[in-house]
C-alpha cells in the first residue's frame, strides 16, 4: 500500500501554496477554481506520483469554521 493522493483544508491556498513551492520546493501540477473554491495540487519533484491537494477549509462542505472561544 501507498499513498498517492491527499488532501489538506488550508485557511489561505496561497499561504500555503508558498509555503509548499516556495520553502518545500514541491511542484504545482494543478491550479484550478470550481463554483468560486480554488483548488491546488502540488507534489514533491521526487515523487511526482504523489499528489497533495490544497483547498480552502470552506470546500469541504462537512468543515466547521473554527471560533475562538
Amino acid at each position: 500500500m501507498k499513498l498517492s493522493h491527499c488532501a489538506l483544508a488550508v485557511h489561505d491556498v496561497d499561504q500555503a501554496l508558498g509555503f509548499y513551492r516556495d520553502v518545500l520546493g514541491f511542484e504545482v501540477r494543478d491550479d484550478a477554481e470550481t463554483e468560486g473554491t480554488r483548488w491546488v495540487s502540488v507534489c514533491p519533484p521526487s515523487q511526482p506520483d504523489v499528489r497533495i491537494l490544497l483547498r480552502s477549509s470552506g470546500a469541504d462542505p462537512g468543515s466547521r469554521k473554527r471560533t475562538a472561544g
